[in-house]
């Protein structure tokens, strides 16, 4: 027999497989089995598509300064905000809901970052169900993380929820106590801004909690001695606590002691000095040093020689109007010669400086609250209130022209001048115009002013009677 592949003859089917297994040995070689090597993929940063064009936007991404740890979609909405980019309110909204989403994988700082955007850019998230569900995982996320966050953190995710107007009940207890606890045992990680931006937080949130209010008291007291703060932020702690209805005598003898520091009132803004001052008397404190400074800078504005300065600088204790009252009414027996004069004056010369229609208005009203009435108090506003307006022909807007006539009516002043800017600018329309041929249009009065003007109105007819002879003439 023959092999059938080579044809070789062999005896025996013995010698025809061993011929069989020795050609497969020579066919077969360990060349053309050894698997051949396959080269390793390039690592990729992330496994999701479009991920190298999210790297490539970290080059142009020096607008801004870079945060450590932020994240992709923080870097996007920063980049909304850069000056001449007209974003669609829809872009915010569709942002906050997809972050929404992605808060519990969120550090505190991007947290922080998101929000602080997202109220810079004035999110519209009211009405919105996409937009309210995603602040409120950011809120959910936050009041579980709160202890994480520093005092910086907590002061800016605090003022961004302020800037929003979004409440969160869980967020706002979390918030709170982790403040007090920050505040009362770990107070050397406050700074004196990082506390009042606490504070103001609370502020804009309309947010009394007494046990938070208590301990800000109490550190603010104690920075005030030892780390005063600058006047500014003395101005914007008692106009906080003040707005809160949190009357701490001790904290405004503080804010009194700082602010009485000689060049401290020089420091504000008048209207700073002007919320300092309602601050104070909505409150019903009174500080003959505090008031006697602002007396002065008032005189300076309005050319006006201020004789009382030194004699009341001495006090500087913050206490109760009942105690501390300035402000006399005149006598009986000289009231008709107050009159008189009243009746003769004219307008006063225009003022070195012109003061704002707002800033004159608070100060009309801090005297109001002290009935401060007397015509020694009214006399550094009365230039101001002669050139000052803010609508047509130079008249007082409705605000300032119902405080004019109440101070009048409450202190019996009579200033016919002033009484006709001040029925002008109440009774009449500020846009209307100014003109003999076009009578002005009337105005509807708010209703929580009638009363108060009606009582001026009466007191000032009952005064105008003291120059006539007996009741009856006057009839």
């Amino acid at each position: 027999m023959s092999c059938a592949l080579c044809g070789k003859r062999v005896t025996s089917f013995g010698q025809l497989r061993l011929h069989g297994q020795a050609r497969s040995a020579s066919l077969v070689t360990t060349d053309r089995w050894q698997p051949k090597p396959i080269a390793p993929p390039e690592p990729s940063a992330s496994p999701r598509p479009g991920w190298q064009a999210v790297e490539r936007w970290k080059g142009r991404s020096g607008d801004f300064p870079e945060v450590a740890g932020c994240s992709a979609l923080v870097r996007t909405l920063r980049r909304g905000l850069q000056p001449g980019r007209q974003v669609p309110s829809a872009f915010w909204r569709k942002a906050v809901h997809r972050g929404g989403k992605l808060a519990p994988f969120f550090s505190p700082e991007e947290t922080c970052q998101v929000l602080t955007t997202l109220a810079d850019a004035r999110l519209q998230w009211r009405g919105d169900p996409n937009s309210t569900r995603g602040l409120q995982r950011f809120a959910e996320h936050a009041s579980e993380e709160m202890g994480s966050f520093t005092p910086d953190q907590m002061a800016d995710f605090a003022n961004a929820l302020a800037k929003l107007g979004y409440l969160h009940q869980d967020l706002m207890q979390a918030l709170s106590r982790t403040v007090e606890h920050t505040v009362d045992a770990e107070r050397g990680r406050l700074s004196n801004d990082t506390a009042c931006s606490l504070l103001s937080a609370f502020h804009q949130l309309s947010l009394l909690d007494e046990p938070v209010m208590r301990a800000l008291s109490r550190f603010f007291c104690r920075r005030i001695i030892r780390e005063p703060p600058t006047p500014q932020q003395t101005a914007r702690i008692a106009v906080a606590f003040s707005d809160l209805r949190a009357r701490d005598l001790r904290l405004f003898n503080a804010a009194t002691l700082a602010l009485c520091r000689p060049g401290s009132i020089e420091e504000l803004t008048w209207m700073e000095l002007a919320d300092v001052a309602v601050s104070y008397a909505s409150l019903r404190l009174h500080s003959e040093s505090l008031f006697a400074r602002i007396r002065a800078r008032l005189c300076s504005s309005a050319g006006m020689y201020n004789e009382n300065f030194h004699r009341n600088s001495d006090h500087s204790d913050a206490t109760d109007y009942g105690k501390a009252y300035l402000g006399k009414a005149p006598a009986l027996a000289n009231r008709c010669h107050h009159v008189l004069e009243s009746l003769e004056s004219h307008e006063p010369p225009p003022p070195p400086l012109q003061l704002p229609s707002l800033v004159v208005a608070k100060f009309l009203e801090a005297q109001l609250h002290l009935e401060h009435l007397t015509l020694q108090d009214l006399m550094p506003l009365l230039p101001h209130l002669a050139h000052c307006g803010g609508g047509v022909a130079g008249r007082l807007n409705i605000e300032l022209a119902s405080l004019t006539l109440v101070f009048l009516g409450r202190g019996g002043h009579v200033h016919p001048w002033l009484w006709r800017r001040g029925i002008a600018g109440l009774l009449l329309e500020p846009d209307a115009p100014d003109d003999n041929s076009q009578m002005s249009r009337p105005v509807r009065l708010p209703g929580l002013t009638l009363l108060p003007l009606l009582e001026a109105f009466t007191r000032q007819l009952q005064l105008l009677k003291q120059l006539r002879g007996s009741p009856r003439e006057t009839r």
